[in-house]
């Protein structure tokens, strides 16, 4: 009588899930985590996606709310999530502005496993967005404190050479 009613339970549970559930439940280790600091170094609100490539390494739609991560107004200070992959560690990034039209950019990066990132929104020339995602480096020394920069400038005036 328990077989019968362990194999129905199987069975329902397989047909219950989608590739994506199946794909969440088996990662279960460390191994597949990476941490990445949300950093909106732009004038606009910034929502961040990200989403694994399918198992078959064909693309998921990161656009979608679903994989929305998270919003930062600009100012906001960065924000450290963590983020579950695949064994195809392909991760497609994406950044939109939440107020103005047509200011999006997608990428899609392999990624290192138990490797920190940080990603980057930053505005370009004409309103556009540009993505960076870089890996975290550590660089500790005695007695020395560290800044890292991100500066953007535009030239108000083309340049002039001299030749």
């Amino acid at each position: 009588m328990k077989l019968p009613l362990t194999i129905a339970t199987c069975v329902l549970l397989l047909t219950a899930c989608s590739e994506e559930d199946i794909e969440t439940a088996n990662f279960g280790s460390s191994f597949f985590k990476n941490q990445y600091n949300l950093v909106n170094a732009t004038d606009v609100e910034i929502a961040f996606h990200m989403a694994n490539t399918e198992l078959d390494g064909d693309e998921r739609n990161v656009r979608e709310d679903k994989y929305r991560v998270k919003v930062l107004n600009a100012g906001d200070a960065s924000t450290q999530i963590t983020h579950e992959h695949n064994a195809n560690r392909q991760i497609s990034f994406f950044v939109e502005s939440v107020n103005k039209l047509g200011m999006l950019v997608q990428e899609k990066i392999k990624v290192k496993n138990d490797t920190d990132y940080h990603f980057i929104a930053m505005q370009g020339n004409n309103n556009s967005l540009n993505l960076k995602v870089l890996k975290k480096e550590r660089s500790d020394h005695d007695n020395v404190f560290t800044v890292r920069l991100l500066a953007a400038r535009q030239c108000p005036f083309p340049l002039m050479v001299k030749q």
